[in-house]
């Protein structure tokens, strides 16, 4: 199960890399550059993730335990992985970054064409809904990828500790 739940994390997140790509091209005006820069980025971090899980689940080992007459599976790693687990997370962060600034860099250029070219038109409006959309994708993506390598991160788990024994001993 953890093998699953791992590979279809990396399935979906080549699905979600392809869109946000496919989006940018459009932004883009199909630049046929933009589109090779996008998908040898893509296909780099993408094979570069799937590498780095296949590594991970070699060295991870499924346990069952009885506790209290439930099961629960839990996964343990040899040595130290850690840098292993984290590496897809912090390149899929890298691809999203890269892909907020050139997001960034033609909404800024899209701004600029409107106010000196008031009319806007039909591609004005298209252009204005992928950056909205993009917004909210970028800020959901920013946000959980805090807490994943802040997870990782022992300064940040033990800032986070310690802030929890603090409030319960309050």
């Amino acid at each position: 199960m953890y093998s699953a739940i791992i590979w279809m994390t990396l399935a979906v997140n080549i699905m979600l890399g392809a869109i946000t790509a496919t989006r940018l091209y459009a932004m883009y005006q199909r630049s046929r550059k933009m589109l090779i820069f996008l998908v040898v980025t893509l296909l780099l971090v993408n094979i570069s993730n799937g590498v780095f899980l296949a590594i991970g689940i070699r060295h991870a080992s499924e346990e069952e335990l009885v506790l209290f007459g439930t099961y629960q599976c839990t996964v343990a790693f040899e040595g130290d992985v850690t840098i292993i687990k984290s590496m897809p997370w912090i390149l899929s962060t890298a691809w999203e970054i890269l892909a907020l600034c050139l997001a960034g860099w033609i909404a800024v250029h899209h701004f600029r064409d409107l106010q000196r070219h008031s009319a806007g038109g039909i591609i004005g409006d298209f252009v204005t809904v992928l950056m909205r959309t993009h917004v909210v994708y970028f800020s959901s993506f920013v946000v959980v990828s805090f807490f994943w390598l802040g997870e990782v991160s022992p300064t940040f788990t033990t800032v986070c500790s310690s802030v929890a024994v603090f409030g319960i001993l309050r």
